[in-house]
């Protein structure tokens, strides 16, 4: 066939061949290869379609496997036919010989890929092809001891999907000559985390020279096994339709060395460099943090302006407020301390005679100082369970009386 071009089949160049008729051989190849792709791209879509061909000529044994394209709106054949076994997709101009059809010979296919979608060109995913990547998965879960909820990553079924279409392209391939090796991955990583700070670096710039409004917070933190520490540094802006996005910028290893304020501003004046971020930048923008003296101090030597953050102040009110003594707050006093202890007293009685399971609500033991004052009364644990205690008054009195 005239023009026709195996994608899947090695080419040999003859001694004698010029280096020019070898260049203009791979740039025809190039271009035959952007045809097929789309035309495989259009049947996808449903835009093209295969179809048995019909006529003069049909007697030829090669019209069993080989279909041809046309534009399913205007019916109008392509140059190009499909084999309905393995796909592929050949260069053919109507009434060119089909001598050269007869030398194709499909990729080996696998018996559970008999069912094929004739439209998409794609396998039917069987039960029994479920059953088969199901216990893969499982032996790698247990084998490598990976968590069971990788296979629900986007990123994992990405990394499939690549390996899946080059097999469909390539024919079959040895995994272990597919798969990089793990330093590899490692330093693709660190390329890749240096590309994006760099883009990030560079919005972040503009948007800081523009006035677009934006604010970072910050804040250290101990890793709880190995005790390193980290400093994190956040970025929170409003998008053109006002919904507010936030971007950790980095998470960074502290040094080995004291968190003092002037070792925290150079820190973070490092890391701003990282991303291209002079101070002057760093000084247009509004810092958000907890009151921690040594960032406090830390934010004021860069000069930045500072805002307390405010849902940790109202959590650091909160919590004070449940866990002070009792005897500190004074919500009691003196004259409801003994109707604590009778409360105490009777759900005690309650619970060891295990009368309470006919009760709304399950009781809890109601904390009782000890004398010499060593156990304080704190809010929860006296508090809660006296709303309890009131809310089935009737029916525990009932029951101790």
């Amino acid at each position: 066939m005239d023009g026709e071009v195996e994608t899947d089949e090695t080419e040999t160049v003859s001694p004698g061949t010029r280096s020019t008729d070898v260049s203009q051989d791979t740039g025809t190849r190039a271009i035959e290869k952007q045809v097929k792709d789309e035309i495989l791209r259009k049947l996808q879509s449903k835009e093209y379609e295969v179809v048995k061909k019909e006529g003069r000529g049909v007697s030829s044994s090669v019209w069993i496997k080989f279909r041809l394209v046309r534009c399913a709106l205007t019916k109008e054949f392509k140059n190009a036919v499909q084999c309905s076994q393995c796909k592929l997709i050949k260069v053919y101009h109507q009434g060119s010989s089909t001598s050269p059809f007869k030398k194709h010979v499909c990729h080996t296919i696998d018996s559970s890929f008999s069912s094929l979608d004739s439209d998409l060109g794609r396998p039917h995913v069987t039960a029994e092809m479920k059953t088969t990547f199901r216990d893969a998965s499982v032996q790698m879960c247990t084998g490598d001891i990976r968590p069971f909820n990788l296979v629900e990553g986007s990123n994992f079924q990405n990394v499939i999907q690549t390996a899946i279409d080059l097999g469909a392209k390539h024919g079959r391939i040895e995994a272990k000559n597919l798969i990089p090796d793990s330093t590899t991955i490692s330093r693709c990583i660190d390329k890749t985390a240096k590309e994006i700070r760099s883009h990030l670096g560079e919005k972040l710039r503009e948007k800081i020279r523009i006035g677009r409004g934006c604010a970072m917070t910050t804040d250290m933190w101990s890793e709880d096994f190995s005790k390193i520490k980290y400093l994190t540094v956040t970025l929170h802006e409003f998008d053109d339709n006002w919904n507010l996005n936030s971007q950790v910028l980095f998470t960074s290893k502290f040094p080995e060395e004291s968190e003092t304020a002037e070792n925290i501003k150079n820190h973070l004046v490092a890391e701003f460099h990282s991303l291209g971020l002079s101070v002057d930048d760093i000084k247009k923008v509004v810092f958000v943090s907890d009151g921690g003296s040594n960032i406090v101090k830390a934010l004021a030597l860069l000069g930045v302006v500072r805002l307390y953050c405010a849902a940790h102040c109202l959590n650091v009110v909160h919590k004070r407020t449940f866990t002070l003594p009792l005897v500190d707050l004074n919500l009691l006093g003196e004259s409801a301390n003994k109707a604590v202890e009778e409360a105490a007293l009777a759900v005690s009685l309650v619970k060891t005679q295990k009368l309470d399971k006919n009760l709304s609500k399950v009781l809890k033991d109601i904390t009782v100082p000890r004398k010499d004052g060593s156990k304080s009364r704190y809010y929860k644990q006296v508090y809660p369970p006296l709303e309890i205690f009131l809310d089935n008054f009737d029916k525990v009195r009932s029951m101790v009386c």
